[in-house]
């Protein structure tokens, strides 16, 4: 008998349920999901690179998912496929963004039906709704962000609609929009924990403030530790949801980490910070997606956002 026959064998036995939907084949690279506390599974992963900056391609940081790929950085994926969508008839940004989550979540439903872990790669946080469109199920989501993306029309001082992605799935605004990507109601507010938190605009700290979403934020890390702030959220958390999507966007990490992107704060997380929390996260939560966002590489130094994005890639697919 063949190693690769002992191992289905054994494989059946210990995971059935599991081993029904997916067939072991000796891949070139794997990643090791938590399907269960203390059991591993062994799933492909496919990345999908979104180059887009709110609906424009070929402009900061729109420019970061094929930085990654020209680089070879994503080459631990066992496929890769890049959104590219048609846009000249569409009439303004709102259009473009909703047809490139649309044709998204298309990619993501793909693969979760043939078992592949997806990991999206984009120049904006907005594509979370693409994302969990694509799902199609229960989902809790892990927000990592320096900022609270929870603005809404009328609470952002900019109206940059990237500062709303939070705000629009749990159903905050642009229920339209939401709803035209495939998610007809939205995310449970009491479903988020958002972390890394440092920088709120002021309407939209009293937002936050008010809802049920729970927050880790920076200056209570700084305090208290990671591990201390974050394992009563993610038990909380853990008893309302049985799996997550973790989104990370790279202006989470410390500005000397993660120089390379449009909205850089004065203080971040740092490497070792992110991985005891990736730690705590794994052991309670199977990972159903993962985004990495917001890296833009015009500004970047040394790339050194870049070679740290792909280490946090890395590091939650359980490869270091």
């Amino acid at each position: 008998m063949t190693t690769t026959a002992i191992f289905n064998k054994t494989f059946s036995r210990l995971f059935a349920p599991v081993a029904q939907r997916i067939e072991y084949q000796p891949p070139k690279l794997v990643v090791r999901v938590r399907f269960t506390p203390g059991a591993q599974v062994i799933m492909k992963i496919i990345a999908i690179l979104v180059p887009y900056h709110l609906g424009r391609q070929g402009i900061g940081s729109a420019k970061g998912p094929l930085r990654y790929r020209k680089k070879g950085m994503l080459s631990f994926a066992t496929a890769q496929e890049t959104i590219s969508t048609k846009t000249k008839n569409l009439k303004n940004e709102i259009a473009v963004i909703a047809k490139v989550n649309i044709d998204l979540a298309k990619r993501v439903q793909q693969a979760v039906k043939k078992s592949l872990l997806p990991i999206v790669v984009s120049g904006n946080c907005n594509t979370a709704l693409g994302m969990m469109a694509g799902l199609r199920k229960k989902t809790g989501v892990i927000w990592f962000d320096s900022h609270g993306d929870f603005n809404t029309p009328e609470t952002t001082p900019s109206g940059y609609f990237d500062g709303m992605p939070l705000a629009i799935l749990t159903g905050h605004c642009h229920q339209n929009l939401r709803k035209k990507i495939g998610l007809s109601k939205p995310l449970s507010e009491s479903d988020v924990l958002l972390i890394g938190l440092q920088s709120l605009d002021p309407l939209e700290k009293p937002a936050l403030k008010k809802s049920a979403i729970q927050v880790a934020s920076l200056a209570a890390i700084r305090k208290k530790g990671i591990q201390k702030i974050l394992l009563p959220k993610i038990r909380r958390l853990k008893k309302r949801v049985h799996t997550i999507y973790l989104h990370f966007d790279i202006d989470t990490l410390h500005p000397s980490l993660a120089p390379g992107v449009d909205y850089r704060c004065a203080d971040g997380l740092t490497l070792k910070e992110v991985k005891k929390a990736f730690g705590l996260i794994s052991r309670h939560f199977p990972i159903s997606a993962i985004s990495l966002t917001c890296y833009n590489p015009d500004k970047d130094i040394g790339d050194k956002t870049l070679k740290n994005g792909v280490r946090l890639l890395k590091n939650i697919c359980h490869f270091n």
